[in-house]
């Protein structure tokens, strides 16, 4: 009698637990599908399946082809867009490029909460958190940005809240899953390549340790990652942060014809 007392008491605790596997909130779902881009260039995860859209926009320089990718769970809403230009940027000019996009996400009486600059594969980025001006009598969003520059490629992951809310957990798990998956193919390619002599001009990237995904200071007095300065020998080519800037929802576009959850 004492033993079946003793098993309908442990009978009764255990179906009082909760049922392991359960999930919790989305931050805490343990698996987020693998997206890629068509061409591999880069990869990512979402919290659910993206919508996927590819467009042509004409900019100041030339017809730009732009892939996007979004979704929104629980009133939050995720977006990955790549912009290819006609030509690419030199390597010397990223910062200072990036610097000239960053008003297109820090528009007029938007509250710059944390800026900081990143690196991913070797990619030069900004991660930027800011609060854009919110209609009179509705709740502001939060919204968190990372871009990034590469060749002829910009990049820009952004996340927005639920209006007067903070961006959940899933903001960094999104914006952290982000890999150059070209650029570390090419790195590989280069590593297996017979030895060569060390680039000893000082002009190549140098970049403090950081892994990758992690904020990661620039090295001071390396003129390849450090803002430049205008001369009059050398004037910034404002004309493709520009062609960046130009693209907005109007530009004529043309729906995938794939399933644009692939």
């Amino acid at each position: 009698m004492c033993c079946m007392s003793l098993s309908l008491t442990l009978l009764l605790f255990l179906s009082s637990q909760p049922a392991p596997g359960r999930a919790g909130t989305i931050s805490e779902r343990e698996v987020w599908d693998i997206i890629r881009s068509p061409d591999g260039d880069i990869a990512f995860s979402m919290p659910s399946r993206p919508d996927r859209e590819t467009r042509n926009a004409r900019g100041t320089e030339g017809p730009l082809e732009i892939l996007s990718y979004s979704c929104s769970v629980d009133g939050v809403d995720y977006r990955l867009q790549r912009i290819r230009a006609p030509r690419a940027i030199p390597p010397n000019q990223i910062l200072p490029q990036l610097d000239l996009l960053k008003p297109r996400y820090l528009t007029v009486g938007t509250r710059l909460i944390k800026e900081s600059p990143i690196v991913v594969d070797g990619v030069i980025g900004d991660d930027l958190t800011y609060v854009p001006p919110s209609p009179p009598h509705q709740a502001a969003a939060t919204l968190r940005t990372r871009h990034f520059m590469r060749g002829s490629f910009y990049y820009a992951l952004t996340v927005t809240s639920q209006p007067g809310k903070p961006l959940p957990d899933s903001a960094a798990r999104f914006l952290a899953s982000l890999t150059f998956e070209a650029v570390v193919r090419e790195h590989q390619a280069r590593m297996k390549a017979p030895s060569s002599s060390p680039d000893r001009s000082g002009t190549g990237p140098q970049l403090s340790p950081s892994r990758p995904g992690r904020p990661a200071s620039r090295v001071p007095g390396n003129p390849a990652v450090k803002p430049r300065v205008q001369s009059s020998r050398e004037r910034l080519d404002e004309s493709w942060s520009e062609s960046i800037v130009s693209v907005n929802e109007a530009d004529s576009s043309k729906p995938d014809e794939e399933n644009p959850r692939q």
